[in-house]
């Protein structure tokens, strides 16, 4: 899978008339199956159907504002910032029992020492 995804990258990243072609429908399967198994790789791809080069793929922006913005704002976390802390809030709907909040400071707080390695 990880080889498929490399080469569609390379494929998808300099051709702009490929990145023009992508259908709001193929962007809803990839951002729903990003609510079932979180993937960096699922995200960077979507990242990139966005530009070519340093030229914007405007539509295919528009296209997940509104799919990551309105239909799935789980996936979209808040930044509160505080005196000693960062939180990252998950934008869905407080009542889901999904609802993440990650500490910044206790996250870091996990990585282990340069020492311990």
């Amino acid at each position: 899978q990880v080889g498929a995804y490399f080469a569609m990258m390379v494929i998808f990243s300099d051709t702009r008339e490929l990145l023009e072609s992508v259908d709001k429908e193929r962007l809803r399967q990839i951002v729903n199956s990003l609510k079932n198994f979180k993937s960096d790789l699922w995200a960077r791809f979507l990242v990139q159907t966005c530009h070519e080069g340093d030229q914007p793929i405007r539509k295919n922006q528009n296209l997940l504002t509104e799919l990551l913005l309105i239909d799935s704002p789980e996936l979209i976390f808040r930044t509160v910032i505080s005196d000693d802390d960062v939180m990252l809030t998950s934008l869905g709907d407080d009542t889901q029992a999904n609802v993440s909040e990650f500490s910044v400071a206790k996250l870091v707080e996990q990585i282990p020492d340069e020492d311990a390695l």
